[in-house]
């Protein structure tokens, strides 16, 4: 079925009670399931401004008023979708949402799929795929360092540049060709210095996207160390709230417990995690510390906690010199008498560049340089104007343009000009995916179904 036939309907604010929530409208029908929504005859509601709001009442069955709204429409083709498509505002309770979207399924709309509002756009020739991936980037860039990288995208600058770079191929490809086909001709030289400036242009594009990939990436922070150290307690105070259970028990928490938490323009996400190293342990205590073994194998970095009240031990001081994850020491409890001398741990925190910070869970001190060295230690930070922010696949496929483009390069040294011709030839192929191009529909359902509802 052709997946434009159709008029879909989603949920474009989060769920959840808000001020305003938005239910959005797009495909053939838009404007009738609007018109026997609120009551008016289609007419009524096609002369209406488009881009201007218009207070109107939303009625449910046996015309009962679900709310009082306010409505833009949006004419095909200048629309997100390229379709006919509405916006209603109501007020921000998930039962009126409910309400209002069962409405509009009865009037015959259907419930989007993930990204189908994009995915519409491209198919109507509103953004190429990059600019597609650059909405989804632009929802979930975790800095704002990386929100001009999205916005370039989405306007399409990446894709015009990699536009302009196959031109400039295509003339050198011609330029092979003829000389393949007319040998005894006079033809002029091919321009390598072309050539040279286009290579060095896709290498300044991979070396400005692979950090905006790292920064893409949530880092997971996980607080590990010995039972009963104060780990749950260092983990409420970062996130200012009890997400945590507290207790001088041992062996309080069992299960990874995660949550994201914003620290000036970065996000992570910290993990609380079950007590290791425990001299005597039940099997429930055992699962646990395999289970955290487990998921701190995946982790970015380490904040790994010792108390200062108890005897440091040897397996903690071993996993100090022998783990190999970034990771921040922590010395809980500096309010209570030391019962070890902290330079036993200074040296090999020197020699492994971990920083040390000194804390007091119970009592909130340290944390606020605790909370400064990890944004310094663990966020990934570079010049917001240099950085490329692209999909997954348009990484990987210019990251082999750049590997084909050295042997193209070597090919062209050696005047093995056949062989130079076919390495072009699937360059440009390549470079026409990573101008946002692609008829793959694997490709677009994976890049698609990333996306949430109503988007």
């Amino acid at each position: 079925m052709n997946p434009l036939s159709t008029t879909i309907v989603a949920l474009a604010t989060a769920v959840g009670r808000a001020a305003l929530g938005i239910i959005r409208l797009s495909g053939k029908d838009t404007f009738k399931i609007i018109a026997q929504l609120t009551g008016k005859n289609i007419s009524t509601i096609k002369k209406l401004v488009p881009r201007k709001l218009y207070p109107l009442t939303i009625y449910g069955q046996n015309k009962q008023p679900l709310d009082s709204v306010l409505v833009a429409l949006f004419f095909s083709p200048a629309s997100y979708t390229g379709e006919d498509l509405a916006e209603i505002y109501f007020h921000g309770n998930p039962v009126i949402a409910r309400q209002i979207l069962n409405a509009a399924i009865r009037a015959g709309a259907r419930p989007a799929y993930g990204g189908e509002f994009t995915y519409r756009a491209t198919l109507n020739g509103k953004m190429d795929l990059n600019q597609a991936e650059a909405v989804y980037n632009l929802i979930h860039s975790p800095t704002k360092n990386l929100l001009p990288a999205a916005w370039k995208t989405l306007t399409g600058e990446f894709s015009s540049t990699i536009t302009g770079i196959v031109e400039q191929l295509r003339d050198i490809y011609t330029q092979i060709e003829a000389r393949l086909n007319y040998p005894e001709d006079e033809i002029e030289p091919i321009r390598k210095n072309t050539y040279k400036k286009v290579y060095r242009q896709i290498l300044n594009l991979l070396n400005r996207a692979e950090p905006a990939r790292i920064q893409m990436q949530t880092p997971a922070i996980f607080i590990v160390g010995k039972q009963n150290v104060g780990k749950s307690s260092l983990f409420n105070c970062l996130l200012k709230e009890e997400a945590a259970l507290i207790s001088p028990r041992p062996g309080t928490t069992r299960d990874v417990i995660t949550r994201l938490w914003e620290w000036q323009d970065f996000t992570f996400t910290v993990a609380d995690t079950a007590g290791m190293f425990a001299e005597k342990f039940s099997r429930l205590d055992q699962q646990a510390i395999e289970l955290t073994r487990k998921k701190i194998a995946a982790a970015n970095g380490l904040i790994f906690v010792l108390d200062i009240a108890r005897p440091l031990s040897g397996p903690e001081i071993k996993f100090i010199q022998q783990n190999s994850h970034p990771t921040i020491l922590v010395v809980n409890k500096i309010d209570l008498p030391a019962a070890w001398d902290i330079k036993l741990v200074k040296k090999i925190a020197r020699r492994k560049k971990s920083p040390i910070v000194l804390t007091s869970a119970i009592n909130n001190r340290g944390i606020e340089q605790l909370r400064k060295t990890i944004y310094r230690y663990f966020a990934q930070k570079s010049d917001s104007a240099q950085l490329l922010l692209i999909g997954n696949y348009a990484y990987q496929k210019l990251k082999g343009v750049g590997e084909k483009m050295a042997e193209l390069d070597k090919k062209l040294s050696d005047n093995n000009l056949e062989v130079a011709s076919f390495i072009l030839e699937e360059i440009l192929n390549d470079l026409e995916f990573v101008a946002g191009k692609t008829s793959s529909e694997e490709i677009v359902q994976q890049i698609f179904g990333r996306f949430c509802v109503g988007k």
